[in-house]
């Protein structure tokens, strides 16, 4: 067969036959490692009325919520500060161990929620597993990207993404089985055993070979002593600039949209239905969280006759709009 046709036949394979076991691997921990990370947000978006009530037992509703806020913005800067510092860690000092640290940083900070006695030491945990939250995935799909085939990253990558959701099912599950057995603090305490993650990526991956080969040529190069790795400021020269701009456009949509509404929806609740109890508003926080058909109608059939005018709302406004050519 000539080389023209083995290169017909090889554009042709499905993105998944470019793929070796240790391509799999990679993409499996990596995976898992972004898959706790939006597990552990599930677990805190679905606690935290609950964790600060008992935190704050003597302040109003009104209060408890402006904290909570308060929680969700230091967890919110600490993803933040997590993928700029873990970012430049894993420029230098490498795509898996960076991982498996930032893994482990998440996994503990986690776990050390369950001990908190005060508002201010909850948050403080918060931030911190943000933190690893934010680097796991710089690092992961920085990992992922450098190991990958070419014709198979951007599907890899595309996968990657999508197994948030399972995460973020996973998480919902948890605070449906643990919190009314164990509390919050079994919730905290489940989340702390993805740190056995970290020790198999630590001993079963090695440094991409596309970061090993930057890492020779910035040591060999004729300003090595000065510049032994990329600048943040070398984003935005004339080659990098539109690309960083458009990314950042694009992630910041992203965030929007995910921390603006997902994270704050029972806020939103509060100020749409004023009316609306606080029991009401967990019963409609956690059918909203729901990504199941069988576990939306579960959560529907605990509902008061006179609550299902709140989730009547809501859910249409959920839905999308019906094509005119289906009318």
């Amino acid at each position: 067969m000539s080389e023209t046709a083995l290169q017909r036949d090889s554009d042709r394979r499905a993105w998944w036959r470019h793929l070796n076991g240790y391509h799999w691997y990679v993409f499996a921990l990596a995976a898992l490692g972004w898959l706790f990370d939006t597990m552990d947000g599930q677990i805190f978006l679905a606690s935290r009325s609950i964790t600060i009530r008992d935190l704050l037992p003597d302040k109003t509703d009104d209060v408890r919520r402006e904290y909570g806020g308060y929680v969700t913005s230091m967890f919110i800067l600490g993803w933040a500060t997590g993928g700029i510092l873990f970012g430049m860690l894993g420029d230098r000092w490498g795509r898996a161990k960076t991982m498996a640290l930032t893994i482990l940083v998440y996994a503990g900070f986690t776990g050390l929620s369950a001990i908190s006695r005060t508002w201010w030491e909850f948050g403080t945990y918060r931030f911190l597993t943000g933190m690893g939250v934010g680097g796991e995935f710089a690092a992961g799909a920085a990992l992922v990207a450098e190991v990958m085939p070419e014709k198979a990253r951007a599907k890899a990558l595309g996968f990657l993404q999508a197994l948030s959701a399972v995460g973020n099912m996973i998480g919902a599950t948890l605070f449906w089985v643990v919190e009314p057995i164990w509390g919050w603090q079994g919730l905290y305490l489940l989340g702390a055993f993805p740190a056995l993650l970290a020790v198999i990526v630590r001993l079963g991956l090695k440094e991409p070979d596309k970061w090993v080969a930057a890492q020779k040529a910035a040591r060999e190069s004729a300003d090595a002593a000065t510049h032994k790795m990329g600048r943040m400021r070398d984003l935005f020269n004339p080659h990098w600039r539109r690309n960083t701009l458009v990314g950042f456009a694009l992630g910041v949509a992203g965030v929007l949209g995910l921390w603006g509404v997902g994270f704050f929806s029972p806020e939103l609740m509060d100020s749409s239905f004023p009316e609306m109890s606080p029991e009401t508003q967990v019963k409609v926080a956690r059918i909203l969280e729901q990504r199941t058909p069988e576990s939306f109608a579960a959560a529907v059939s605990a509902l008061k006759e006179d609550e299902t005018s709140y989730v009547a709302f809501v859910s249409t406004a959920m839905q999308p709009p019906i094509p005119a050519d289906a009318a």
